[in-house]
């Protein structure tokens, strides 16, 4: 955390509040005094609506989903966007969703369930031997977004990302164009 002298940040889960004069007080009853508080919640998955106890970990990550959408066990249910460090998230969760939907529409089918539980198992392994134990894309996240595209038969990760700067760019150059137009330049000037 930028301005704290290294060693000095403590991470708390128990809080129980704070006191009158500002010191942090933890469950087992112990005081903290602090300069700041940064509260952050965190992801936590949690479904107690639904009763598969293989879904979500103690760890809490989502488990047992083929590329990480279809619940291997029910593949009536699909979860999209639980992978962690997603860059950029929305276009993870707009091919997951695209893949997802033609699935349900019946346009795609999924593969036999002895194949989408071995590819389950291979990425829970992967997972468990990164570092942070985390379901986390980070820079393979084109990859994945190919590998949906390429089910769906849809234009991939680095051409549409190509496609909508190009499009915001040629868009924000024609308002500059109307706007300079208007204020009584002509193509003379």
């Amino acid at each position: 955390m930028k301005g704290v002298p290294k060693g000095k940040e403590l991470a708390c889960a128990d809080v129980d509040g704070i006191t009158t004069e500002g010191d942090v007080r933890l469950l087992d009853g112990t005081l903290l005094q602090v300069d700041f508080i940064v509260c952050a919640t965190g992801y936590c998955v949690s479904l107690p609506f639904l009763d598969y106890p293989d879904l979500i970990s103690s760890d809490n990550n989502v488990h047992n989903l083929y590329k990480r959408v279809f619940y291997v066990h029910d593949t009536s249910l699909a979860f999209i966007g639980t992978p962690y460090d997603l860059i950029p998230p929305f276009q993870v969760f707009e091919y997951q969703s695209r893949w997802a939907a033609k699935v349900f529409a019946k346009k795609l089918s999924l593969p036999c369930r002895e194949v989408m539980v071995a590819a389950a198992e291979e990425w829970h392994k992967e997972m468990a031997a990164q570092p942070t134990k985390r379901d986390s894309l980070r820079l393979r996240t084109p990859a994945y977004c190919n590998q949906l595209a390429s089910l769906t038969q849809s234009r991939g990760y680095w051409t549409q990302v190509l496609t909508r700067r190009l499009w915001w760019t040629l868009m924000t150059m024609a308002t500059r164009f109307v706007s300079w137009v208007k204020s009584g330049h002509s193509h003379t000037d």
